[in-house]
């Protein structure tokens, strides 16, 4: 019962972080009904009550304006730090990065994260902090993430197409559908903690062309590879290079 009130409450709070504007707006505004309702009482002459129905019309209209803007700024800021985590400078995405899970903006307890599904090719994420950070479907082609905590994030259906993750740690990262062509795993750490699937291409994989020399594709409109994960795949034959049958891209 007190788990059940514990994760009920949770649930609560995440919620009214999602629309919290809405009810302050939604708080002012009963606020200022009460007002009018209190007004129509004390003001008994029409001038008087025109006056303080006006007063409070413009009180309303301050209001939702200045949580607008706010919104409107807010909406530009997170733009910006999608644009920055992108950067090819490491310090630029790294602050941004920061910044994203200073704001709540990374992670799935927060609002809905910013870096979901987004294009973060050849973005410099070396060092970067996204420990349980959502990038599903995220394009991280050639990105560097050497040496990053990606520990649970979630990296579900998203393209590794020679991705540096080199020293990177994984523990629980979930790369389930993940595209791992010609990804660089060299000293990655944790890799037998990785979630992997049957869809989770490997980094040696080729793509399959059809006879007129264009790529296969399946019923979801992804390249269809030569190899793919399975239970008895030996991971680290990617990640150790003492492994004797160790593989690496060029």
């Amino acid at each position: 019962m007190a788990e059940y009130s514990e994760n009920r409450m949770t649930e609560i709070q995440a919620i009214y972080r999602r629309f919290a504007d809405v009810y302050r707006i939604g708080g002012g505004l009963t606020l200022v009904l009460i007002g009018v309702w209190i007004g129509s009482f004390v003001f008994n002459d029409g001038y008087a009550t025109n006056v303080y129905t006006e007063m409070l019309s413009i009180f309303v209209t301050v209001l939702v304006l200045d949580r607008l803007n706010e919104w409107r700024s807010i909406g530009q800021r997170k733009q910006a730090l999608i644009r920055e985590a992108s950067s090819r400078d490491n310090s630029t995405a790294l602050n941004a990065v920061d910044w994203l899970r200073a704001e709540s903006w990374l992670t799935v307890e927060d609002d809905t994260p910013l870096l979901l599904g987004k294009k973060l090719s050849r973005a410099s994420l070396h060092n970067a902090y996204l420990y349980e950070a959502h990038l599903e479907n995220t394009n991280l082609y050639k990105a560097d993430l050497s040496d990053a905590d990606l520990s649970k994030a979630n990296i579900y259906d998203s393209f590794l197409h020679r991705a540096v993750l080199t020293g990177t740690s994984l523990y629980g990262t979930d790369l389930r559908k993940a595209v791992l062509w010609n990804a660089q795993l060299r000293g990655a750490k944790y890799i037998e903690t990785v979630i992997f699937n049957e869809q989770t291409v490997l980094p040696d994989a080729k793509p399959l062309y059809d006879q007129g020399g264009k790529h296969r594709i399946n019923a979801e409109g992804h390249y269809i590879y030569d190899k793919y994960w399975s239970p008895d795949v030996d991971m680290t034959r990617y990640t150790d290079p003492n492994h004797p049958d160790f593989w690496e891209p060029n």
